[in-house]
This record gives C-alpha cells, structure tokens and sequence, in this order.
C-alpha cells in the first residue's frame, strides 16, 4: 500500500469511527475510562518533566506542537502543566475534527495537515506529541514519515511525547501495536524513559465505575497494561 493509499484509508476509517456512535458514547470526556486515562497521561508527563526540573515557569515560554490532535483534547492537559496555550500547536489530517470556536489570539492554533508532511519550519518546537496517532497506521514508510517529521520540527535537545498502543484488538485490522521496540527504530533514538500505562480499555471500563483503587492496583501489576507513553529526547548533532 503506497502512503496516498493509506492516508485515504486513514481518513475514512476516522470518518467510520466518528459517525459511530456506539464508540462516541465510549470516549466521551465525561466517561470514567476516559477521565482514567486522561489523568495516568497526564500523571506522567508531569512525572518526566519533575525529573527534568521543569515546572510551569519554565515550560511557560516553550513550543508544542500535537501531531494528529483532533479537536485538541490534550491542549487543556498542557496549559494545567504550565504552557501557555498561544504556545501551543496542532495538525490534523480530518478538516471535519478542527474546533469551530475559541480560535482567538491566545488559543492553540490548530491547522488542517498532514503528519507526514507537516508545514512547519526544522527546529520549531521544544516538544512534539502524539496520542494513539501510529497504531492508526498500518505500513511502517508511513510511520517513519511522520516520525521523521516529529524529528525535524522538534528542536536539538527538546523531547518527543509518544503514547500509543502496546497491544490491540486482534479483530481489527484497522490497528496495529506501536511496540516499544520499535520506538528507537522510527525515532532514531532510545527512548529517555519509557512506562507502560493503563489497563486494557475493556478491563477499565467494566472495572472503574466500581473501584478506581482496583484499577490502580491493575495498573501497578502492568501485566494488564496496553499502552506505553515514552520521552524521546532529539539529539541533532
């Protein structure tokens, strides 16, 4: 499959998933698997930049970029940490999935683009994120497009944020598991630190409308866990 064949078939399997509703309802922002998982991402961010010295002064003039951001549901996450949100950057591929309001002078600009073809300068950003983009993505020259990308636009020095999947649905062929292996061979560098977080979606959403307690002592096991979110420091020279 050549990458025009793949974008095509990105979009339209997004456009299945958004006009399903069954899966609307499951990764609504109210809902308690997605709330769970939103606050182990950001636990652990804030877990690598405390490790780095960083805190919401320093990271107050510092440039994100989002890459496949959606409607921007992780920028809200970045500004509680300390950006500044007229800092912030996202591209993504779906025209449709671009936010209608709060494009304002201090909001994320966020662009209709491709992460495999991303129009921004080398060296723009200090960080370079992704959320679940690769294992959208079936043929490994277009992960390393965009992962290249990430590259190039992240500054000498500043970090990669990847989270992804560790393990997927067998039956859907419309994913594939962004190993960790395989981050040091698209990056082109050893993730700086790397942890595998939260339980299996089916296991969470059955087990946390009872007891997030459970759920943390499932997450600590890992045994159970599906995602990796890794810190993927770009070094240039």
């Amino acid at each position: 499959m050549n990458s025009e064949n793949e974008t095509a078939r990105i979009k339209a399997e997004y456009a299945r998933r958004d006009s399903d509703t069954r899966l609307a309802g499951l990764y609504d922002r109210l809902e308690p698997a997605v709330i769970y998982i939103r606050h182990e991402i950001e636990r652990h961010i804030a877990l690598f930049l405390n490790r780095k010295g960083l805190r919401g002064r320093d990271l107050s003039e510092l440039r994100l970029l989002d890459a496949g951001c959606g409607g921007g549901a992780f920028f809200n996450m970045f500004v509680q940490l300390g950006f500044r949100p007229q800092n912030l950057y996202g591209a993504e591929l779906l025209s449709e999935r671009l936010p209608v309001a709060g494009a304002g002078t201090d909001a994320p600009k966020i662009i209709n683009a491709d992460a495999a073809a991303l129009p921004f300068g080398d060296s723009s950003f200090d960080f370079v994120s992704q959320f679940t983009v690769f294992s959208s993505i079936l043929t490994s020259k277009t992960r390393e497009s965009i992962a290249s990308e990430m590259r190039r636009v992240t500054k000498n020095g500043g970090y990669i944020i990847s989270y992804d999947m560790q393990h997927t649905n067998p039956f859907n062929k419309n994913l594939a598991p962004l190993k960790s292996g395989q981050l040091k061979k698209i990056f082109c560098a050893r993730p700086e630190a790397c942890w595998r977080i939260v339980p299996n979606p089916l296991l969470l959403r059955r087990l946390v409308k009872h007891s997030k307690l459970l759920c943390d002592m499932i997450s600590v096991l890992k045994i159970f866990n599906s995602f990796n979110i890794a810190f993927i420091k770009v070094d240039k020279y």
